[in-house]
């Protein structure tokens, strides 16, 4: 039977729970990247207060839930923090310029140069988001944060300032008017500053997607080949906002009109812009599909234009008259027809020319193996047609038969 008392020798480990420490040492493994992270520092201690106490315990079952919540637990940086960070560090990189009209220039940039190609958001909304950064006009953004109802209401000023950080870091990226590695930093402290936000409700977003789910992916793609090359992460990006597509079901396009009107128009064009970058990296062979239209050829009923969409560009804005939103659209399906074309006629070509590489091969069989004269010239002017043809087209398919000669 067991003793109905603690042994000595368990009295003397003098082991407590957390809740009843106020004070606890710990080692720390530095973080200092000039120091070895594989070594511990055997010289000194770090203390922490606990303010934890026995009457501060949750309920049973109350941690669980809280784990389960959408906020979790608060690993991630304050949002507040992160503006202030990157307003210090691009501003520091920008100085004497205001960081405002960097980002106003920015603005300004996509929408002249980079939205004929890329029409995937509301202009009035990104510029209202971008104030969000410079914080010009508007309270500070740790109040909006304070004084939000709800997360939901949160999360709508984390996408905005998400939103614009993204495009922030995807035009710093390119701006020809910058020092190449001015550019990479900047493109860096905005691309830093819109994941660490993205982090802050990437649970929510995942499960409630909407444009700026794609977009901000598409611009951090975007941001990161051009300022660090890093070819796999950026496909990462892209990848996720693929995924998000086929999810949302925006091939179907009564799938795409359930969402609000403003939204239709930047769903209508993200999809066409992911579907085609998809198709064209699995035509050459680069990545594998994830748009495939196999699976939804039935459901594939996005139009290029709705027939009442919103316009996205500032209709109050001079610039913007005489339809110039209509002019940009055709020529972006016009553009995005012809890469698709040329992307279907690699994806039927090589295997056609693949089937006239094997014709080629049992030409070339004959004229070494022909039983008389009058075969082995029929076949040897046969084979030499079919090279010309397929010297013609550029295929490698000429240079192996060339090869057997």
């Amino acid at each position: 039977m067991p003793p109905a008392h603690a042994c000595n020798a368990c009295k003397r480990r003098k082991v407590s729970h957390p809740s009843t420490r106020r004070r606890q040492s710990v080692r720390s493994i530095p973080i200092d990247s000039g120091q070895d992270d594989h070594t511990l520092d055997g010289t000194t201690d770090y203390t922490f207060q606990s303010s934890v106490s026995p009457q501060s315990l949750p309920p049973p079952g109350a941690e669980s839930a809280r784990r389960d919540s959408s906020h979790g637990l608060d690993f991630y940086p304050d949002p507040a923090h992160v503006h202030s960070t990157l307003q210090a560090t691009a501003g520091a990189l920008l100085s004497p310029e205001p960081i405002a009209d960097a980002v106003r220039k920015c603005v300004d940039f996509f929408v002249q140069y980079q939205f004929p190609n890329t029409p995937v958001v509301h202009e009035p909304t990104l510029r209202a988001a971008a104030l969000l950064i410079t914080a010009e006009n508007v309270p500070p953004f740790a109040s909006f944060i304070s004084s939000a109802s709800d997360f939901h209401q949160q999360v709508s000023y984390f996408r905005k300032f998400t939103l614009a950080t993204a495009l922030c870091a995807s035009v710093m990226s390119v701006l020809p008017d910058r020092p190449p590695s001015q550019r990479v930093l900047l493109a860096a402290s905005f691309l830093s500053a819109s994941r660490a936000m993205l982090r802050r409700y990437e649970e929510h977003d995942l499960e409630h997607p909407d444009s700026t789910s794609l977009v901000i992916r598409m611009w951090h793609s975007a941001a990161m080949q051009n300022s660090t090359g890093k070819v796999g992460t950026s496909y990462h990006y892209h990848a996720e906002a693929a995924y998000l597509a086929q999810r949302m079901r925006l091939y179907n396009e009564m799938s795409v009109q359930e969402h609000p009107k403003l939204e239709v128009p930047s769903l209508r064009a993200s999809f066409w812009l992911l579907y085609l970058a998809d198709k064209t990296s699995a035509v050459l062979q680069s990545r594998p599909p994830i748009l495939n239209e196999q699976f939804f050829k039935r459901e594939f009923t996005l139009l290029e234009n709705g027939h009442d969409d919103n316009f996205l560009l500032d209709p109050s804005r001079k610039v913007n008259e005489n339809s110039l939103e209509s002019r940009l659209l055709v020529g972006f399906h016009l553009k995005r027809r012809i890469w698709a074309a040329a992307a279907n006629l690699l994806d039927d070509g090589e295997p056609a020319v693949e089937r006239i590489r094997r014709v080629g091969t049992i030409l070339l069989h004959l004229v070494d193996n022909a039983e008389n004269d009058t075969i082995e010239r029929v076949a040897r002017s046969q084979f030499d047609n079919l090279l010309d043809l397929l010297a013609q087209l550029d295929s490698k398919a000429s240079d192996e038969l060339a090869g057997g000669l």
